[in-house]
C-alpha cells in the first residue's frame, strides 16, 4: 500500500511567514488610516477635486504608454523590410504567385 506522504512543514520557516504578513498588514492599516484622516478633513468639493486630478493624471500615464510603448526603444526600432514567406512552405523553394503578383 503506497501512502502518500505530505511534507513535513518547517514551523520555524511557518512563524516568520506569519510575522512578516503580520507586518506588513499592520503597516497598510496604519498607512491607510494616516491618508483617510488626512482626506476626512478635506470638504467634499476639495475630496472631488483630489479623485479627479488623480484620475487625471492616471488616465494621463496610461495614454502616454500607449502611444510611447518603449520610450526610447521605439525610435532604434527597424521596420519590417523583409519578404515574408508563405506558411506551410520552407524557406528554399520559389514563392509562388497570384492574380495581383503575375507579371504581364
Amino acid at each position: 500500500m503506497i501512502r502518500n506522504k505530505q511534507p513535513q512543514s518547517n514551523t520555524a520557516t511557518e512563524q516568520l511567514a506569519k510575522a512578516i504578513a503580520f507586518n506588513i498588514i499592520k503597516w497598510q492599516s496604519a498607512l491607510a488610516s494616516r491618508l483617510n484622516a488626512r482626506i476626512n478633513r478635506l470638504s467634499g468639493a476639495r475630496q472631488k477635486w483630489l479623485l479627479f486630478a488623480f484620475c487625471a493624471v492616471s488616465t494621463a500615464g496610461l495614454i502616454l504608454c500607449l502611444i510611447i510603448p518603449y520610450g526610447k526603444n521605439a525610435i532604434n526600432i527597424v521596420g519590417n523590410s523583409y519578404q515574408p514567406t508563405h506558411i506551410g512552405l520552407p524557406s528554399g523553394q520559389p514563392q509562388p504567385t497570384d492574380s495581383l503578383t503575375i507579371k504581364k
